[in-house]
């Protein structure tokens, strides 16, 4: 049976710890860091990951308190930043997300209802890729 699974922030992703991280994972991204068939590339995906593990918490809140609040700079500040480290990190539909909410947030006019699904979408894709980012952490510790 697959196990659903939270990330740090209490979102319910769509994906379940059994979902295999190339599905969610652009393998070329993890290349050009140096591979994961390198102890080089592993230990530097494997610190990315642990970097991205940490900082996220903190990204998803201020997305959710930031949004709710109106306080566009600050989203966009945030999107920015994780559309930088899923990018590195090949979570892909995470760092299409998150550029799309950053350009929402810089946008003469807002589009509240569009925003506020966007970034919900983006908490969902982070919630993905943590799971997928444990799954590759766990292969890459095995060597």
């Amino acid at each position: 049976m697959m196990e659903k699974c939270e990330d740090q922030s209490g979102h319910e992703p769509t994906q379940t710890r059994d979902a295999a991280w190339e599905d969610l994972l652009d393998a070329a991204a993890l290349r050009r860091l140096g591979g994961i068939d390198t102890a080089e590339g592993r230990e530097l995906i494997l610190e990315l990951i642990q970097l991205f593990r940490d900082g996220g918490k903190d990204t998803v809140e201020t997305l959710r308190k930031d949004t709710g609040q109106a306080a566009w700079q600050n989203v966009s500040m945030a999107a920015h930043s994780l559309k930088s480290s899923a990018g590195y990190l090949g979570a892909t539909r995470l760092a299409e997300l998150a550029a799309q909410l950053e350009r929402q947030c810089t946008a003469r006019t807002k589009d509240i209802p569009a925003l506020t699904a966007t970034m919900e979408q983006a908490i969902a894709a982070h919630a993905d890729a943590l799971i997928a980012l444990a799954a590759l952490s766990d292969q890459l510790a095995q060597g």
